[in-house]
């Protein structure tokens, strides 16, 4: 039997020791943590799931690697085709959607947002220096103003000509809502409208694809949904490196780890950061002059003494001074709560700079009553919080060519700087299941 190390038991990780495991593989996993899941994984607390990242895994646009890797989700996760989510802003809530609706402006102010949107569908696509320029070219200097850039700057401390021009991708801010939805979906034919608007219902402009999540657990169930009843040829080694790489001629022969073990590999699959790579096979890591741009993602973990008004997965705010960025409820998308008169539910913040958890906490219990999500009578008990730098803008990892000839290497998710669960799958098959490299 042919063996196998992979470094990282994230998704990338988990992923590649499935398809290697049937393709008669034994296979080790290295990982440096004490917890396997990397960002998809749970925090447990007092038997309340709270998840670490992503929320769901959905399947891909490839029915081939879906019948693969999917095949047995239905016995142990709740499948969703589209995922109920809502809306704060200027103090109301749009019931059907995670897009701020630009209606909830007074009149003046969104009469000249909407005819500034609408004027963008005469205009190309070009390349812009900075986000500013970008926003005010495709949704007009009055919604860049009243809230992108305010938004931004809350959770970045940089102003939009700092900033990369998509910049409020990464915070929900690419679509909004203008119109009802039958004026919405004639907009949308136009190919530069259809960017910057999104569907009035999150049931319309679906993928049709499934998102699933463990019946029982947190989304580090998912992990093992993938790789159960392979525990013969899977083995997870956890607070452990790989210290020593030895290579001869064109593979890697054996590899010793930080517990003194030393393993012969047939197979060497990397998912980390390839600094670390390099330095273990003496390659040249050129130096990065560029300075990456941090930002907070804090986490609040919150139990409430009562089921809450909301009925929706995700609940999202636009306003610039409530600190919440968004709301998960797990209880909704778990279907089943367990645990008599509690309700589980996650508040993100965002933040430039390191902020007191505690202060942060009472701003958002403030908030929570503010938007009416809590009944006078709920209580909301604070689990666990903390947070988790963020590099929003970074310098990539540098792309050594002399690691594709090594025969035996594969450098998946972060390692090829790949981050979105459907992009590092759909790499993982292409490599270990089409390409002529995994024969």
């Amino acid at each position: 039997m042919k063996n196998a190390v992979i470094v990282g038991s994230g998704i990338a990780g988990i992923v590649s020791a499935k398809i290697l495991s049937d393709q008669g593989y034994k296979i080790k996993i290295i990982e440096a943590s004490n917890n396997t899941g990397g960002l998809m994984s749970s925090k447990i607390y007092n038997n309340y799931y709270f998840d670490h990242g992503p929320h769901l895994i959905q399947e891909t646009e490839k029915k081939v690697i879906n019948n693969d890797l999917f095949k047995n989700f239905k016995k142990y996760c709740h499948s969703y085709k589209s995922l109920p989510q809502d809306s704060y802003l200027n103090g109301k809530w749009s019931k059907s959607n995670s897009f701020a609706n630009l209606t909830n402006f007074n009149k003046k102010i969104f009469n000249k947002i909407f005819k500034e949107i609408i004027q963008s569908k005469l205009k190309k696509k070009i390349k812009f220096k900075n986000a500013q320029k970008y926003y005010e070219y495709y949704y007009g200097s009055t919604l860049t103003n009243k809230l992108i850039k305010p938004l931004v700057k809350k959770y970045t401390g940089y102003n939009l000509k700092e900033l990369k021009a998509e910049i409020g991708s990464l915070f929900n801010l690419k679509r909004f809502i203008i119109a009802s939805p039958q004026i919405t979906r004639k907009l949308k034919k136009n190919s530069n409208l259809n960017n910057v608007l999104g569907f009035n219902n999150y049931h319309e402009g679906v993928s049709g694809r499934k998102n699933f999540y463990p019946k029982s657990g947190g989304i580090n169930n998912i992990l093992n949904i993938l790789i159960k009843n392979k525990k013969k040829k899977i083995k997870i080694l956890t607070n452990c490196s790989v210290q020593f790489l030895k290579k001869e001629n064109d593979k890697i022969k054996y590899l010793r780890l930080s517990n003194g073990k030393k393993i012969y590999v047939d197979k060497l699959i990397w998912t980390g950061n390839t600094n670390i790579l390099s330095s273990l096979l003496n390659f040249k890591i050129k130096k990065i002059k560029k300075i990456n741009k941090y930002i907070y993602w804090n986490f609040f973990h919150y139990t409430a003494n009562n089921s809450i008004r909301k009925k929706v997965f995700y609940s999202y705010n636009y306003e610039k001074n409530i600190p919440i960025y968004r709301i998960t409820y797990y209880d909704n998308f778990q279907k089943k709560n367990n645990h008599k008169n509690k309700f589980r539910m996650t508040v993100e913040v965002i933040t430039p700079k390191k902020k007191d958890l505690a202060k942060l906490d009472k701003k958002i219990k403030n908030s929570l009553s503010k938007m009416n999500i809590l009944m006078k009578k709920n209580k909301i008990n604070l689990v666990d919080s903390y947070n988790i730098p963020y590099a929003f803008e970074k310098s990539l990892n540098e792309k050594n060519p002399t690691f594709n000839k090594i025969k035996n290497l594969n450098l998946f998710g972060q390692a090829v700087n790949k981050f979105s669960k459907d992009e590092i799958i759909k790499h993982i098959f292409k490599k270990l299941v089409y390409s002529k490299k995994s024969k």
